[in-house]
C-alpha cells in the first residue's frame, strides 16, 4: 500500500466583512473558493449549504465558510499557505482581522513542499512580520505548531473549537475502512453518527483505494473527519465549533472509543471569559481515564482572548 499523509495543516481566516464589497465571502463563490483549493494543489469534490455556512468537501479534507470567516483544513503533500496567498491576492490583508496557521507533526516531514517556518515567512510577509508562532507538544514527540496574527479581533462568547487527532488506529477500525466495497453508508453506520448527530446534514466521500471524509453542518455549527487507514500511518482527524459546557469532555470519549488510537492529541481553543463565566471544565485535566495516561499538557493564551489547551495521550501499555 502506498503512503500517504493523514497529518493535517489548518488555516483560519476572520475578516471584517463590512470592509467586502460582495458582503460576505460566501458570496465569493465556488469559482474562486476553487482557485484558492487548487493553490494548495487540492480540489473541491463537492459541497453542502446552511443558512449560515458553506462547506466543500476537497481531495485532501475539507474547506467552511462563512460570511466573515473561513476554515481550511488540508492534508498530503498540500501547501495550505499557497492557498492564503491567493486568498488574499483578492481579499487583501487590511481586511484581514485575525489569522491562524496550524501544522501538526507528519509522519514524512521529508516529503511536503515546505517546513512550518518556510510557511510562516510566506504569512509574514503579508502581515509584515506582525505575526507570532507558537509550539505545543515535543518535537521529539507529537507537536502542533501555530502562528496567529490579529488586529482587533475579539472572538465571539460562544466561539469555540475542538480537535482530536488520533494515531494508530485500532484493528476494529482498520477493518472498515480498509475492507474492499466499504461504503459511506456502512462508515457512518460505524460511526453512529446519524444517531449522535441527528439534526446534521452530511456530505461524505469514500477515496479509492482507501481514505474516508465528511461533512456536516447545523446552522453555523460543522463536524468534519478524516481518516487515512494505511497500516503503517493510520491517522484520524476529528473537529468540530459544537460547544458543550462540560468541555466535551463526553464528545472526546465517544470518539477516542470509535477509533481506539494508540494515542491522540486533544487541541481546544476557547474564548477565555466564556470559559470563566461558564465555569467550564477543560478537556485537557480530564481524560487521565480509560486506559490512556497523559504525556503532554500545555497553555497557551493569544491576545485576541482565545485560550488554547493542548494535551497528548498514549495508551498504556
Amino acid at each position: 500500500m502506498s503512503f500517504f499523509e493523514g497529518s493535517e495543516k489548518k488555516l483560519e481566516v476572520v475578516i471584517d466583512s463590512s470592509q467586502l464589497i460582495e458582503g460576505s465571502l460566501r458570496n465569493l463563490g465556488r469559482g474562486f473558493w476553487s482557485k484558492v483549493v487548487e493553490a494548495s494543489q487540492a480540489l473541491i469534490l463537492s459541497e453542502i449549504q446552511s443558512e449560515n455556512c458553506v462547506a466543500y468537501l476537497l481531495s485532501e479534507s475539507s474547506l467552511f465558510v462563512w460570511d466573515d470567516k473561513f476554515t481550511m483544513i488540508t492534508c498530503g503533500q498540500t501547501t495550505l499557505a499557497k492557498a492564503f496567498l491567493e486568498f488574499q491576492n483578492t481579499v487583501s490583508s487590511a481586511k484581514i482581522i485575525s489569522a491562524i496557521y496550524e501544522r501538526k507533526n507528519e509522519y514524512a516531514p521529508e516529503k511536503q513542499f515546505s517546513s512550518f517556518s518556510e510557511d510562516v515567512s510566506l504569512l509574514n510577509e503579508v502581515f509584515n512580520g506582525e505575526g507570532v508562532s507558537f509550539e505545543f507538544g515535543s518535537k521529539q514527540d507529537h507537536f502542533i505548531e501555530l502562528y496567529n496574527y490579529q488586529h482587533k479581533f475579539i472572538p465571539a462568547p460562544e466561539d469555540t473549537t475542538l480537535e482530536i487527532l488520533m494515531y494508530e488506529i485500532g484493528h476494529r477500525a482498520l477493518k472498515v475502512f480498509n475492507q474492499e466495497g466499504h461504503t459511506a453508508t456502512g462508515i457512518r453506520s460505524f460511526l453512529n453518527f446519524e444517531e449522535h448527530f441527528p439534526e446534521f446534514a452530511v456530505d461524505d466521500y469514500v477515496f479509492s483505494p482507501t481514505g474516508y471524509s465528511l461533512n456536516a453542518l447545523n446552522g453555523s455549527k460543522y463536524i468534519t473527519i478524516h481518516v487515512t487507514p494505511e497500516s503503517q500511518s493510520s491517522y484520524v482527524s476529528f473537529e468540530t465549533n459544537i460547544f458543550n459546557g462540560d468541555g466535551n469532555i463526553e464528545l472526546v470519549q465517544q470518539v477516542v472509543s470509535i477509533f481506539e488510537p494508540s494515542s491522540y492529541d486533544v487541541f481546544d481553543f476557547r474564548q477565555d471569559s466564556h470559559k470563566a463565566n461558564q465555569g467550564q471544565k477543560s478537556c485537557v485535566n480530564d481524560f487521565l481515564t480509560n486506559g490512556f495516561q497523559i504525556k503532554a499538557s500545555e497553555f497557551q493564551q493569544l491576545q485576541c482572548g482565545y485560550h488554547l489547551e493542548y494535551a497528548h495521550y498514549h495508551k498504556d501499555q
